[in-house]
C-alpha cells in the first residue's frame, strides 16, 4: 500500500478527493438506507422484523410525547400477531406490543396506542397501528410525598427536591420508579449517587447524575415539589426554564454496551436521562449573521432576579470535537449548524413573528406576606377547652355567651392564680395546627399564637418536635390567691417549674388546613389556661391601637373583631417592579403596567417569581418556525451519525428587508433548540427526515420560557403550611 507522503502534491491531492467522494458516496448510501423496525412483546422479547410496510411515520418531540404510525398489508404475519390481541395473551406474549425503529445512529422506540383493520376502495386491506412515544411511559409516575412510606402514611405533606435542576428531577423520578420495581433498599446521601444497586430487572431506569456533577455542571437551580403529581406534569416547566431536553433510549442487548456502569440491564429497559443541550446559561449562541459570524454568549440573572441578562463569552474556545475528522456533531457551547437562506438551501420553509412588548410595570400581591395578618390575630381553634374556677367549657361556647369569665392563669413564678378574661369572640378564619405533647396533651392554634416556653413566650411558628412548653397542672390544688398586676412579656422568660407549672416536649406538629378561630382578652397577667396549655392573651395589637386612633376606649377583641375586614390583607399585601430596560426603550407613549396572574401574597419567593414570570409574557419574543431538509448540507442524527438531533441549538436564518436600500439583502441568524423530528417513508420515496426550529409557546426573547414553575412554588410554599388563611 502506496503511503500518502510517498507520492508527488497533485498525486495527494487527487487521493484526497478520491477519499472525499468515495466518503460522500458513502454517507449517501446510508442515508438511503431502509430504517431498521423492529416489533417486540410485552416482556420485550422480539416478535419479528417488518419490513412489508406501505408507509410509515415517526415524530420525536422535545420533552413531549411523539406519534408514530404504521401501515402494514393485513396478510403480513407480523399483523395478523398484532391484532389477534386474545391469541397473543393466551400465547403468554401479553397485551402490549413495543416497536423501535432505528436510522442513522437515532431509535425511535414506542408501545401500541390502537389498530384499526381497514378494507380500502382499492379492495386492500391493511392494519392500521399508532404508536406512543416511550417517553409516554414517564407520564404514568406519580410523585408520592414520600415515596419510601405506604400510601396511607404519607408523611411530609409534600415532596419537595431543592438542587441543580438534572439532579433534582433525576432523584424525583428514581425514587419514584424504585417504588415499582423494588420494595426497600438502602440508598446513599445522594439517590443518584450509587453503585451496583440491582436494576438488572427493572423496566425503566435512571441514568445516574450526581448532586457535585450538576452543580459543576453549572445547571440552574429549582424546587421541584409535588403533592401527588404527574412527574411529567412536575417536570414540565422547570426542563423549559432550564432548556433541558429529557432522553429516553431502549437498550438493547445485541446492539448497544451497557448504559450504566456496575449494571447488567435487561433488553428492552427504558434508559432515562436529561441533559442540557442547549448551554443557554453557561456558554452558547443566541444570533449572529453571515458576515461576522454567530455570537457567543451565556444568560444569567440580573440582580433583581426578574429580568436576564445576555453577556458575551470573552475570548471564546472552539470545542476540541471539531477538530476530529470524521465525527458528526454540534456542541452547545458553538453551534455547528447553521441553514443559509436561498433558493438551492436546506430551508424549504420558514415563518419568523415578532411580538412586541408591553407593559413597563408589574404588580403582584393581593394577600398580606406569610405571618402579617397572624401577627394582628393570632388565636385558637373553637373547640379549645379553657380550663376555669367555674369549670371547664369550649372557647366557641364562650364567645357565644359573650359575657366575661373566670380563667386559670401563671405567675411569672410559676403560680397559678384566678383571673378574669373580658369576652371571647370570634376572629376569622386561617390555617390551624395541631401541636401535640408529650404527656397527650394536645391544643390547635394559629402559627402565631403565643405558648410559654423556659425561654419565655414563642409563637407556634417557631416550635418544633421536641421544644419545650408549660402546661398547668395540679388543677384541684389550692390557686395562690393575688389580685391581678399589669405584667410585661420580658417577666415570664424563665418561670421555674413548679407544683403548677411543668413543661412538656412537642411531639408532633400537624397541619389541619383553614377553620374559624377564636381569642379572648385577659388583663393583667395576659395568660390563661386551654387544653391545660399555657397560651399567651393574643389581643393586645392592632384592635387597641386602632381603637386608640379614633379616640375610643381600647376594649380589645370588640373593636378588632369589627375592624379586622378593614385591615385584613391591607398592610404590605401587594408590590410592583418597573423594568428601567423597557422604560429606555418603549418610548413616551406606552402601555402602563399588568398585574401577575399568580403569586398572591406579597413580599414572598412566589410574588417575586411571578413578577419574572409575568414580564416574561409581556416581552417582545420571536418564533422562528423553519422547515429544514436532510442533507443539505446538515445530517440529522444522532450517536455521531449525524449534526443535530432533538434538543440541539441550531441556527437559521432569517430574511429581512430594511437593508434593501443599501443593494443588499439583510440576514440575521436566529439561534434555538430543534423543537420536533420526523422520519417518514412509504413504498414509493425513501426514508426522509424533516426537523423544525422553535415553537409558538416556546421560543420566547431567545431562550426565555414561560415560567410556569411560578405556581408550582406558590401551591408548595402553601402546601407547606409556611403562610396562613
Amino acid at each position: 500500500m502506496t503511503e500518502l507522503l510517498d507520492l508527488s502534491l497533485e498525486e495527494q491531492c487527487r487521493e484526497i478527493w478520491k477519499a472525499t467522494i468515495a466518503q460522500e458516496e458513502a454517507e449517501a448510501r446510508a442515508r438511503l438506507e431502509p430504517p431498521l423496525m423492529r416489533i417486540w412483546t410485552g416482556d420485550f422479547n422480539l416478535a419479528g422484523v417488518l419490513e412489508s410496510e406501505y408507509t410509515a411515520e415517526f415524530t420525536w418531540i422535545d420533552n413531549d410525547v411523539g406519534t408514530g404510525l404504521t401501515e402494514i398489508p393485513l396478510h403480513d404475519p407480523l399483523a395478523k400477531w398484532i391484532f389477534q390481541v386474545s391469541e397473543r395473551v393466551d400465547n403468554g406474549e401479553k397485551r402490549n406490543v413495543f416497536i423501535t425503529v432505528d436510522k442513522d445512529g437515532a431509535r425511535w422506540s414506542g408501545r401500541i396506542h390502537d389498530h384499526t383493520v381497514e378494507k380500502r376502495e382499492d379492495g386492500t386491506r391493511v392494519l392500521v397501528v399508532r404508536w406512543l412515544h416511550d417517553m409516554d411511559i414517564l407520564r404514568y409516575y406519580l410523585v408520592w410525598c414520600n415515596p419510601f412510606l405506604p400510601d396511607f402514611v404519607q408523611f411530609p405533606r409534600v415532596f419537595f427536591a431543592a438542587g441543580p435542576s438534572i439532579w433534582a428531577l433525576k432523584t424525583a423520578l428514581f425514587l419514584n420508579v424504585m417504588r415499582e420495581q423494588e420494595n426497600l433498599w438502602e440508598l446513599p446521601d445522594d439517590p443518584m449517587d450509587y453503585g451496583a444497586v440491582g436494576m438488572s430487572n427493572w423496566s425503566v431506569v435512571v441514568k445516574p447524575t450526581t448532586f457535585a456533577e450538576d452543580m459543576l455542571a453549572g445547571t440552574i437551580w429549582s424546587v421541584p415539589n409535588s403533592r401527588f403529581k404527574y412527574w411529567m406534569d412536575m417536570s414540565k416547566d422547570i426542563l423549559e426554564d432550564a432548556q433541558l431536553s429529557i432522553q429516553v433510549r431502549r437498550f438493547i442487548e445485541t446492539d448497544d454496551e451497557q448504559p450504566i456502569a456496575g449494571e447488567t440491564l435487561r433488553n428492552g429497559c427504558l434508559v432515562v436521562d436529561i441533559v442540557d443541550k442547549s448551554g443557554y446559561y453557561t456558554d452558547t449562541s443566541n444570533g449572529g449573521d453571515p458576515f461576522l459570524g454567530l455570537r457567543r454568549t451565556f444568560a444569567q440573572f440580573a440582580e433583581d432576579f426578574i429580568d436576564e441578562v445576555i453577556e458575551d463569552v470573552i475570548d471564546p474556545a472552539v470545542p476540541d470535537s471539531y477538530k476530529i475528522p470524521g465525527l458528526k456533531l454540534t456542541d452547545k457551547t458553538c453551534p455547528y449548524v447553521v441553514f443559509l437562506e436561498g433558493d438551492d438551501t436546506g430551508i424549504e420553509s420558514s415563518k419568523f413573528n415578532f411580538t412586541y412588548s408591553t407593559s413597563i410595570q408589574v404588580v403582584a400581591g393581593g394577600h398580606s406576606m406569610p405571618f402579617v395578618n397572624e401577627l394582628i390575630s393570632a388565636c385558637v381553634a373553637g373547640d379549645t377547652i379553657v380550663q376555669s374556677p367555674d369549670g371547664d367549657e369550649r372557647i366557641d361556647v364562650l364567645a357565644e355567651r359573650g359575657t366575661p369569665f373566670r380563667v386559670w392563669s401563671v405567675t411569672p413564678y410559676g403560680r397559678r392564680v384566678e383571673a378574669v378574661a373580658s369576652r371571647a369572640f370570634l376572629k376569622g378564619q386561617a390555617e390551624l395546627f395541631e401541636y401535640t405533647l408529650s404527656d397527650g396533651k394536645k391544643i390547635k392554634a394559629t402559627q402565631q399564637h403565643r405558648f410559654l416556653s423556659r425561654s419565655g413566650w414563642v409563637r407556634g411558628s417557631c416550635i418544633s418536635v421536641g421544644t419545650e412548653i408549660a402546661v398547668i397542672q395540679n388543677m384541684d390544688g389550692d390557686a395562690l390567691d393575688i389580685d391581678a398586676v399589669d405584667v410585661s412579656d420580658s417577666d415570664y422568660r424563665a418561670v421555674p417549674e413548679t407544683l403548677d407549672v411543668a413543661y412538656r416536649e412537642v411531639v408532633s406538629i400537624q397541619s389541619l388546613g383553614v377553620d374559624d378561630y377564636f381569642d379572648m382578652t385577659v388583663p393583667g397577667w395576659k395568660n390563661y389556661c386551654a387544653d391545660g396549655i399555657v397560651s399567651h392573651n393574643t389581643i393586645q395589637t392592632l384592635g387597641d391601637l386602632l381603637a386608640a386612633a379614633v379616640f375610643i376606649p381600647p376594649i380589645g377583641g370588640t373593636v378588632d373583631a369589627l375592624l379586622q375586614p378593614l385591615y385584613w390583607d391591607t398592610i404590605l399585601a401587594w408590590m410592583h417592579f418597573r423594568s428601567p430596560g423597557r422604560v429606555a426603550h418603549s418610548g413616551w407613549a406606552r402601555p402602563f403596567e399588568s398585574i401577575a396572574s399568580n403569586g398572591d401574597r406579597a413580599y414572598t419567593l412566589e410574588a417575586l417569581l411571578s413578577l419574572r414570570k409575568e414580564f416574561h409574557e409581556t416581552r417582545s419574543w420571536f418564533s422562528h418556525e423553519v422547515m429544514i431538509r436532510d442533507g443539505a448540507p446538515w445530517y440529522i442524527g444522532d450517536n455521531g451519525q449525524g449534526h443535530f438531533f432533538i434538543g440541539d441549538r441550531i441556527g437559521a436564518q432569517v430574511l429581512g428587508d430594511f437593508a434593501a436600500q443599501y443593494g443588499f439583502d439583510d440576514y440575521k441568524i436566529y439561534v434555538d433548540r430543534v423543537r420536533e423530528l420526523t422520519l417518514a417513508w412509504d413504498r414509493g420515496s425513501l426514508p426522509e427526515w424533516k426537523c423544525t426550529i422553535g415553537e409558538k409557546d416556546k421560543n420566547k426573547d431567545r431562550g426565555q420560557r414561560a415560567l410556569g414553575l411560578i405556581s408550582d412554588l406558590g401551591a408548595l410554599v402553601q402546601q407547606l403550611a409556611v403562610h396562613g388563611r
